[in-house]
């Protein structure tokens, strides 16, 4: 075999060589690409789920703050509402439950005169009320049939406080009855007029 052939093989052979060294290194060079583009994409789908949990986390505690700072709790407190019916207060309901806070809101189109001088001795309640101010709130800290009465002793009305907030029943209910009948009777104050017009203690309208 002459040098020529030889040379010829040799160059061929190394092409060969070189071809196959390039080919590998293309490859690996692709794998890797491959490897950190699925990392990366591992990486930022985790990265996301854990923004959005620590988002869903945080609107959480904020709904439960705002909860706290407005003090939503309507068992916390037992409403009612005021007003004159035929000359006597009317609370509805008119049975509260023992040592529960209660918020009364009075109806002042529906009470004339000095029915807004306001009174519950037993709680020690005394209160002007006006449309810009119709709110009475106290604790019921006792049980019992409990008289509502105007300063003037004009108009008067009675409610129930009961352990567990429920209708008083037999003796109970009763008493209740009585109670409210002395309310009813019990004698009236000075020349003040029942009616929206007053009378001579300026209690009118």
């Amino acid at each position: 075999m002459n040098d020529y052939v030889k040379g010829a093989i040799i160059f061929i052979a190394v092409l060969l060589v070189l071809g196959i060294v390039i080919v590998s290194a293309t490859n690996m060079i692709s794998g890797r690409n491959i490897l950190a583009g699925d990392y990366s994409t591992t990486t930022y789908s985790t990265a996301k789920t854990n923004l959005n949990a620590n988002s869903a986390n945080s609107n959480t505690a904020a709904i439960n703050a705002n909860a706290a700072a407005t003090n939503i709790n309507p068992s916390s407190v037992q409403t009612a509402t005021l007003k004159v019916v035929n000359g006597n207060y009317v609370m509805t309901p008119s049975v509260l439950k023992k040592g529960v806070p209660v918020r009364i809101t009075a109806d002042i189109a529906n009470m004339p005169g000095c029915s807004k001088s306001f009174t519950i001795p037993d709680f020690n309640i005394r209160k002007s009320l006006s449309t810009n101010d119709n709110i009475i709130e106290f604790t019921p800290d006792k049980s019992g049939t409990f008289r509502m009465a105007c300063t003037m002793n004009m108009y008067t009305g009675t409610f129930t406080v009961t352990d567990d907030g429920a209708a008083p029943t037999g003796a109970a209910a009763q008493q209740q009855v009585q109670v409210a009948s002395t309310a009813a009777s019990a004698p009236t104050g000075g020349g003040c007029s029942m009616g929206s017009g007053g009378g001579g203690c300026g209690c009118g309208g």
